[in-house]
């Protein structure tokens, strides 16, 4: 919640604020964000390739093959980076099953050694990275923008390009079993950095609905649900936006830099790599890949939610669906 004074015929008055206020989501049904202020947008999980280790020609073919569907791909879209600490408890808990199951005490031994080399290893080093393809709905004609029958089939389509041109690039589009919880999950993720890792968001949806639940005095399992808003299913525990050159969201600091469309290097070197072998390509990742850094190429903030920039001139570069 944030907190702002105001002064009204020379008395001080207090207004409060609310977090779900500032989040600009109306709705999501069928995978699709639909905007506060009419915007309709399709969050897409890409798996990376090890791009530094395929050969020249095998990195030729995926640029080619990237830079083919950038010819056709929607105008207003971004690459998302997320860099998190490595969760290594699901992997201790399944070598502590298999630990139980084992008779010899030498074994036993070295898979307590083992468990606690990844506690100490996953504490100070390890990182995970996902990678998200986001874009929007553009209409073409007039009153298209209230179509929502149109609206699907017209981000179905640009899914569909983009998971037959990932796939050439050796990319694979996760199908998520239900795509609107996976969404759901995922703007959760984006909204609430820290707040995620100990309440997983399926916790945080029965927090609100027992919260709502019991605020209208209704019992759970005799009275229906009442109607809940997405935003209150999202939003972080506090947004300060009292700051010129950062923001503090869910205890987090965030400070976002952007970089021209005629900024991006038309050739660059990377450490320990010949720069006559790495002419312009996966330049990014010298950015990104030193520490929880987020990168969201070709776009810049509004309304609160990241939305891309009118050039496509910047989008030109196959960095964010790679990883070293």
């Amino acid at each position: 919640m944030t907190k702002h004074n105001s002064k009204r015929a020379g008395a001080k008055s207090e207004k409060l604020e609310f977090v779900q206020e500032y989040l600009p989501i109306k709705d999501l049904r069928n995978g699709i964000v639909e905007t506060t202020d009419g915007r309709y947008i399709k969050i897409l999980e890409v798996e990376p390739i090890n791009f530094t280790l395929r050969s020249d020609e095998e990195q030729f073919n995926i640029i080619s093959s990237f830079a083919s569907w950038l010819k056709i791909s929607p105008m207003r879209l971004q690459f998302k980076s997320v860099t998190r600490k490595a969760d290594s408890d699901k992997h201790v808990a399944m070598v502590r099953d298999e630990l139980d199951t084992e008779d010899n005490p030498q074994c036993k031994e070295l898979g307590e050694d083992y468990i606690k080399l990844i506690k100490d290893v996953g504490s100070r080093e390890a990182l995970t990275r996902r990678f998200f393809l986001i874009f929007q709905y553009e209409a073409v004609g007039r009153g298209e923008s209230d179509d929502y029958a149109k609206i699907y089939g017209m981000l179905q389509t640009a899914e569909q390009n983009a998971r037959a041109y990932f796939l050439q690039c050796g990319n694979s589009i996760i199908q998520p079993k239900d795509p609107d919880e996976a969404t759901a999950e995922i703007l959760y993720m984006f909204f609430n950095r820290r707040s995620c890792v100990d309440e997983p968001f399926s916790s945080r949806v029965n927090r609100v609905v027992v919260d709502t639940m019991a605020a209208k005095k209704k019992v759970i399992g005799l009275d229906a649900v009442p109607h809940i808003r997405m935003a209150h299913f999202l939003a972080p525990r506090g947004i300060d936006l009292t700051h010129y050159n950062h923001i503090i969201m869910d205890g987090l600091y965030y400070s976002f830099l952007y970089i021209k469309a005629g900024g991006y290097p038309a050739a660059s070197g990377r450490a320990g790599c010949p720069r006559s072998s790495t002419q312009g390509k996966a330049w990014m990742w010298t950015c990104i890949s030193g520490g929880r850094t987020e990168a969201r190429p070709s776009t810049r903030w509004r309304s609160g939610f990241a939305s891309t920039a009118p050039s496509s001139k910047a989008c030109r570069i196959p960095a964010p669906i790679m990883r070293s």
